[in-house]
Formats: C-alpha cells, structure tokens, sequence
C-alpha cells in the first residue's frame, strides 16, 4: 500500500489518536470487521471538537443553483429635487457615504424664496389695504342705516351695502393669495427633502437612512428648480436577482425558499429569502428568466453589486431523517453515519440517502427521530473503522 494513499494516511491518523481511541470487545463479524462500537474518550473528543446532532423527521428539497446579485429595490432609489433656482454654497456628502433621516446633503441660496418673500410682502400690503377698505365701507353702511330716511335716501344706502360687499370679497381675495404663499413655502419648499434654514438659505436632506449613490453639483455651482441633484438609496431592503433557464425557472413559484451565500464561500453566512416575483418571459437578449427575491432589514456587509450563490427549492421535497451532510461518510461504498450509544460509545449505522443539498441530507435506515450522531468528528470515526478493515485483512 502507498504511503500517500487516503487508507494509509486515515491509517496513520487513526493510530496517531493515542490512547483516547479504540474498539470495544463487541464480536467483530468477519464479512465487515469495521461495523463494531468505536470508543472516543472525552480527552480525544475535545481534540477533534467532536460535534453532535440529533435526527429528525423532515423534508429536504431538490435545488436549482445559480449565480445571483444584490440589486437596490428601486422603489428605495430616491432622486433629490432642488425646488428653488440658485446657486450650491456647501456640498455636505460623498458617494458611499451613510446618511440618517434629516441629515443635510447640499445646501443653496434659493432665489426663489427671495421673489417669494416679495410676493407675500405684496400680498400682506394689499390685504392690509382691503381690510382698511372693509371698515371704512362698515362704517359708512352702519352710519347709512342709522340715517335711512332722512339724510340718506335708500338708494345711497343700498349703494354702501354693495361697496361693504365688494370690500369684503377683496379681503377674502387677499387671505388666499396668503395662503396660497404659505402653501408654497411650507409645501414647496420644506418638504421631507428639502427645509428653509434662513431667509434664502436651504438645505436638500435626506428623507431616509440610507447611502448616498450619486451626487450630481459642485460648490459654487448654478442650480435650477427641479435639477436632479444628489441620489440616496434606502437600504433596508434589497433585491436578490438570478437569472435562470426557462427549464429551471419552471420548477419555481412565488413564495418558493430560496438560500443565498457570497458567492465562493461554501461555509459562509446563509441569507434566507423568499421568491417574490418570476419573469414571464425570458429575455429575448439572453434567453433568462429573471427571479427577484427581497430581503428585508439585511446585514450592513451586503451592498448592491456584490455576487452571490444561489439555491433555490423545487418540489415538495423529500420525506425522511434529516441529517447534515457533515455527518455521513462512506465506508468500503456504503454511506454510514456514526450513532451515539453512550457518552464515549459510538457504531456505524448503514443508510440510505434519497436526497441531499449542500447542507442536509434525508435518509432512510435502523435510526429513529431523536437519536444522536456525530457530525463533526465523524471523519475520525471512519479513520478508524478503515484502520479495523486494514487490521481484518
């Protein structure tokens, strides 16, 4: 036998183990001289950071892997507005850079607010006046009808009653002109982007928590009314985009799990999701079909742009004992999981896989719902029964 050969190497890590590890006196059955307890001291055990899992009854599903990637949900992608014309005195941001609800992005001279103070001093005047108006044509009509009569013919009288009328409809002209001006300033101007700071001072800020993606004005720059100026992405909720085959895309429905890592990273953290929307049709460019999945409140690591594998379930999975992929190994070609009789006794159990993914797997053998086996660790375990086969032979 080859010293680089994986029996010998399990062979020399077996017997490495030392004293921690060894075969019970259980009879030993010459067809398969491995399938007997196994001993693994507690000592040996904390050295290979042996850990354990309990069966349980469950489903594992087929998938449908891909490559996905992270999108801003566009419903999130906010375009910032200037609502006066006039001139950038401070850029406060950066592409990239966080920003919270109410932060200032940009601040400007906003002319606009200038003509608007004009407009409403104008407005203030002249409603000034048509009130004036109003009490002298109210007194004129109340002295009219104290002299009806007399020194007042009713034709006079009826002419003082129509100029108190016209006075009054001016009055009432004027407050909405005001109003009008107050609307604009508090509607127009200060909205959840934008707030006065002083007289024609104005500052564009952010409506949302998010990340400023694009920024679009400089110092000293001239702005418009409605120029398009700074972008900021609320990121509590993003979009997990795959492009699939129709035939893989056939398997799926809205709804469907689906589980993301960064992409290389087998080991990595797992993002759970779920199929919100299906493409009907394939891109006529590619010949995809585009599947969205959201992900809400996701971690502060994940931004648009980064790739990422994708799983996605299909069927109605697989009944069975759910055990990780962690703990099966295989010995001379059968698939054997590592059964916990007492703290330091362990046995190969054959079983049947039906189905796995990348983490779990259903199987099928002389096990039950609830009873214990090793998953990390297991690796030793085989060591070990492959070093009985070698000794047998």
């Amino acid at each position: 036998m080859a010293m680089g050969s994986p029996s010998m190497r399990c062979a020399i890590l077996a017997l490495a183990f030392g004293a921690g590890f060894g075969f019970s006196s259980a009879p030993v059955r010459a067809a398969e001289p491995w399938r007997h307890d196994y001993v693994l001291s507690d000592e040996a055990q904390r050295n290979e950071h042996v850990t354990l899992v309990a069966l349980r009854q469950g489903r594992v599903f087929a998938q449908v892997q891909a490559m996905a990637r992270v999108d801003a949900d566009t419903s999130r992608v906010i375009d910032i507005h200037s609502a006066g014309s006039g001139k950038v005195t401070a850029v406060h941001v950066t592409p990239g850079e966080p920003v919270i609800q109410g932060q200032a992005l940009i601040s400007y001279t906003d002319h606009s607010l200038h003509e608007l103070q004009l407009q409403r001093e104008q407005v203030e005047a002249a409603l000034a006046s048509a009130r004036a108006g109003e009490t002298e044509a109210d007194l004129l009509y109340k002295r009219g009808l104290a002299l009806a009569g007399s020194a007042v013919s009713r034709g006079e009288l009826e002419r003082r009653r129509m100029v108190l009328e016209q006075q009054r409809g001016l009055v009432t002209a004027r407050k909405a002109d005001l109003a009008t001006l107050e609307h604009r300033q508090t509607e127009e101007f200060t909205s959840v982007t934008e707030r006065i700071v002083q007289d024609e001072a104005s500052d564009l800020i952010s409506p949302v928590k998010g990340v400023v993606q694009a920024v679009r004005t400089s110092v000293a720059a001239d702005i418009s009314a409605g120029d398009n100026l700074v972008t900021v992405v609320d990121l509590s909720r993003l979009w997990l985009v795959a492009d699939l085959s129709p035939e893989d895309a056939s398997g799926l429905a809205p709804g469907g799990a689906a589980e993301f890592r960064l992409a290389g990273q087998k080991s990595g953290v797992v993002l759970a999701a779920r199929i919100s929307t299906i493409a009907g049709l394939a891109d006529p460019a590619t010949g995809l079909v585009r599947v969205v999945c959201v992900l809400d409140h996701p971690p502060v690591s994940l931004r648009p742009g980064m790739m990422l594998d994708a799983a996605f379930q299909t069927g109605e999975g697989t009944p069975g004992l759910v055990v990780p992929v962690g703990a099966l190994q295989q010995i001379n070609g059968e698939d054997v999981v590592f059964l916990r009789k007492d703290p330091t006794h362990f046995t190969p159990i054959s079983v049947q896989i039906h189905v796995q993914d990348d983490d779990h797997a259903a199987i099928s053998g002389a096990l039950k719902g609830g009873q214990v086996v090793v998953e990390q660790g297991s690796f030793a375990l085989k060591s070990m029964a492959l070093l009985s086969s070698m000794t047998a032979d």
